[in-house]
């Protein structure tokens, strides 16, 4: 056959060896001779045994991770209200230090200014209390204080809003969320 030696498959093959005087000849069978087993030849030739090892990895990991971030949402959520009660408050104090001697009802007025300035909460959940030169008015969701001599320039003008919230997570509301801020302004 054209000076060409054919290949039966069954020669033996050196490897190279580690250590001098080991003998490597790696035959049909298995290496240096042994037999193998149907499973032994059927791993080596899938490739190593933790092919799956990812997966279940995975599937330990990934649940506590999920709970986690979704906690963190839940609880950032709060967090956001917060932020946007606390700039609400913010704005009805700044307009009732404003408001004297211009509006007949300055409670009534800070309380829009209140709710416009916070549109993503509900406004039955927040409770205001209007304290203006020491005089209190009482909690409720839409304060009045109409006609007050308690006006006075110079004087301090506090609001206090509390806001009711409910976290979500997974079914479950967390009971007792409730947000506060206040904030106390000079009347103009």
């Amino acid at each position: 056959m054209n000076g060409r030696t054919q290949s039966t498959g069954c020669e033996r093959m050196e490897a190279p060896a580690s250590s001098p005087g080991e003998d490597r000849t790696v035959t049909p069978l298995g290496a240096r001779g042994r037999k193998r087993s149907i499973v032994a030849r059927i791993r080596a030739l899938a490739g190593s045994d933790t092919r799956g090892s990812a997966l279940v990895e995975m599937a330990v990991a990934l649940p506590p991770v999920l709970l986690v971030i979704t906690g963190v949402a839940a609880f950032s959520i709060a967090l956001a209200q917060k932020l946007e009660l606390a700039e609400a408050v913010s704005n009805g104090g700044r307009y009732l230090a404003t408001a004297r001697g211009v509006v007949n009802d300055p409670c009534t007025k800070a309380y829009q200014a209140v709710d416009a300035a916070a549109p993503t909460l509900n406004p039955s959940n927040i409770s205001l209390t209007i304290t203006l030169a020491g005089v209190q008015t009482p909690a409720s969701a839409t304060p009045s204080c109409a006609g007050t001599p308690n006006m006075v320039q110079g004087g301090n003008a506090t609001i206090s809003a509390t806001y009711t919230c409910s976290i979500h997570a997974y079914h479950f509301t967390y009971p007792g969320c409730n947000l506060g801020t206040s904030l106390t302004e000079v009347v103009q």
